[in-house]
């Protein structure tokens, strides 16, 4: 998967140790394409993490307030 396909914001799993987190930055320079910085939970600074390592977590759908 392409780093163009992660957002700032995005929510990330690691597909090896399970950990959860938000990437924090995309790089913009083609040499470092695949991979983005993410800040994961429980950890005070972020790591820069190859995006083929890393599995997006879907947003939940935005419900209607109760009317």
């Amino acid at each position: 998967m392409a780093a163009h396909q992660y957002h700032v914001g995005d929510r990330v799993v690691d597909r090896e140790s399970g950990k959860r987190g938000v990437v924090v930055y995309v790089f913009s320079d083609l040499t470092l394409k695949d991979v983005v910085v993410v800040k994961f939970d429980g950890r005070k600074d972020a790591l820069a993490v190859n995006v083929n390592d890393l599995e997006k977590i879907p947003a939940r759908p935005k419900t209607r307030g109760r009317s």
